[in-house]
């Protein structure tokens, strides 16, 4: 007998195989956290800091978390600078092309 079938009981091809229901507590989704500009990131910064601080937190998965939303604010600034820059490069071309 194998190990499988010691937990599964297999009948004929044609019949449905049956499992043992067992009843799990399923969790909420946490909220989705707004992190679109650097704003929101330094209050979830703040947030992290205030929960490690009041002992909620556990540090190291505190620093962890915020060593992903610096991440994520530095990639919004270079997002920013390169909006920026593109809506430059419009301006200065179109003020070449009316010459």
């Amino acid at each position: 007998m194998s190990t499988a079938s010691k937990f599964v009981n297999i009948p004929d091809e044609n019949l449905p195989v049956v499992f043992e229901a067992r009843a799990i507590s399923v969790l909420p989704a946490p909220p989705r956290i707004d992190l679109s500009n650097a704003r929101d990131v330094r209050r979830e910064m703040a947030a992290i800091y205030r929960a490690m601080k009041e002992q909620k937190l556990d540090e190291n998965r505190g620093a962890k978390l915020v060593y992903v939303l610096q991440q994520v604010g530095q990639l919004i600034k270079v997002q920013e600078n390169e909006e920026r820059i593109d809506a430059l490069e419009r301006i200065i071309g179109t003020r070449r092309n009316t010459k």
